[in-house]
């Protein structure tokens, strides 16, 4: 057994949702522990967690990393409800991680997503 670091945006999500608010937008603003956030987009997908609307990632570091476990989540929805909105801005997002995106949202991937955007990315 191990302990991975918590992601304090997490925290403050789960805490809102605690206490009845409706969290459809999940907005991160600072760099977190990669794998941590692995963990999250992974334990979403296995609990099959469609109320999220928009993952918004803003200088969270580890570009190709954090759109990887984005895009293994986004790979496990089904049905009409899910990520519609979708940014990694200022992230270092590199090839391969539009590489990643690419599969995940092209013709036979996902069609819940309606705006990418990949702003100040290399």
């Amino acid at each position: 057994e191990f302990e991975v670091p918590k992601i304090m945006r997490v925290q403050e999500i789960i805490q809102k949702m605690e206490e009845g608010e409706d969290m459809r937008c999940w907005n991160f603003d600072s760099e977190f522990d990669p794998m941590a956030f692995q963990v999250l987009c992974h334990t979403l997908r296995q609990a099959a967690y469609n109320d999220i609307e928009a993952i918004r990632l803003w200088k969270c570091g580890d570009g190709d990393k954090a759109v990887r476990s984005v895009c293994y989540y986004l790979d496990g929805q089904t049905g009409e409800q899910g990520v519609k909105d979708l940014h990694f801005t200022d992230n270092g997002v590199t090839e391969l991680g539009c590489e990643f995106l690419g599969r995940t949202l092209g013709p036979n991937g996902n069609k819940l997503v309606n705006l990418l955007r990949l702003d100040y990315n290399q």
